[in-house]
């Protein structure tokens, strides 16, 4: 986390330096983003496995707007995002009682997202926009934490290396709204509503119990921040 934090604040800096010489076309500012995650799971019929519940995930990093025509914009940046989710299985151990095996996934990612972004003129002092397009992505952390009950009693492993059920590649699209208030020239607070819709299996030739499982990521965030 500290050095992809660190990462992202040189890159900051470096556009900081760059921008001083460009028109005013280009903009750039730092976002966070605290989010709702889950995971989308696609099991064999009659198998009880399923998505359970929906873990707080956050994302901050760099936005980088590209200005190519009036109301139009390319906008990129790099981001850390903490995704995952819980599965929750039910089945039956070898002595025929209820078995239950939670695991929920705790997952890093650098991001490069590739959006065109859509402006509204400036309206008193906001400037409204809808954006779209992808994000492809690496994971960097891939942990999780199990727990286990059999006829009441649990045990849970915790920060459990998830590398080998975790495909370290993703990729997902964006559709985010939202809006920039005008503080003085070109600095504005930055505030809207961002869906990321993975569409790539995360979980990798992922099994449980023999079962094949597959699973997409989706987080939906409010996303704050400042742009230059």
């Amino acid at each position: 986390m500290k050095k992809a934090f660190l990462i992202i604040l040189l890159a900051v800096l470096a556009v900081n330096v760059w921008a001083q010489k460009s028109d005013n076309k280009f903009h750039f500012g730092i976002k966070a983003q605290p989010a709702l995650a889950w995971l989308n799971i696609d099991a064999d019929e009659g198998v009880s496995l399923k998505s359970d519940g929906l873990p707080f995930g956050f994302g901050y990093g760099l936005i980088t707007d590209f200005g190519f025509a009036d109301h139009y914009a390319f906008s990129t940046g790099l981001e850390v995002v903490y995704r995952g989710g819980k599965i929750k299985r039910d089945s039956k151990n070898i002595l025929g009682s209820d078995s239950i095996t939670e695991t929920k996934y705790s997952l890093q990612f650098v991001e490069l997202p590739i959006t065109l972004k859509l402006r509204t003129n400036e309206i008193g002092y906001m400037t409204y926009f809808f954006q779209v397009g992808f994000a492809p992505g690496v994971a960097i952390r891939t942990k999780a934490d199990v727990t286990t009950t059999n006829n009441g009693a649990s045990h849970t492993k915790t920060k459990v290396d998830a590398s080998d059920d975790i495909n370290e590649f993703n990729m997902s699209m964006i559709i985010g709204a939202g809006a920039e208030y005008n503080i003085s020239g070109n600095t504005s607070l930055l505030f809207g509503l961002t869906f990321n819709n993975g569409f790539l299996d995360l979980l990798d030739d992922t099994q449980y119990s023999g079962v094949k499982v597959k699973g997409t990521s989706n987080f939906l965030a409010l996303t704050v921040g400042i742009m230059f």
